[in-house]
């Protein structure tokens, strides 16, 4: 049988260094972490293999800690200085917004509405 909630003594061992969402999933050692699917398609696949009730506290728990790996893994990917010019421009090149605004104020605006729109579209899809 599938332990509902984490073992701290049986997590997986990781790297220090380890990403947010690699120590996110090593608290489920019966899951393996694809990191070649979608995130949240691994999220429901971990949620599926420990059998969580889709409002139980594991589940939201679970949800919870996931968003806040998703977080952290964003700003350790882009940074976590919402004034840094060069971070918001390299969202642009990760949304392929050509071409790249030279300034803050333009750089924000236009990866704001185009993931307004690409959330719109993800979620629609759930």
């Amino acid at each position: 049988m599938v332990r509902k909630t984490p073992n701290p003594g049986t997590t997986r061992r990781i790297q220090s260094g380890a990403k947010p969402i690699e120590e996110f999933f090593a608290q489920y050692p019966d899951f393996r972490h694809d990191e070649t699917k979608p995130l949240w398609s691994q999220f429901r696949a971990l949620c599926k293999r420990y059998k969580w009730d889709k409002d139980g506290l594991e589940i939201n728990l679970a949800r919870n800690s996931f968003r806040d790996a998703m977080i952290s893994e964003f700003g350790r990917i882009y940074g976590e200085d919402g004034a840094s010019l060069e971070s918001w421009q390299k969202l642009c090149r990760v949304l392929r917004i050509d071409p790249i605004p030279e300034n803050l104020k333009d750089c924000r605006e236009i990866v704001n509405e185009r993931a307004s729109v690409f959330t719109y579209f993800q979620t629609s899809k759930l």
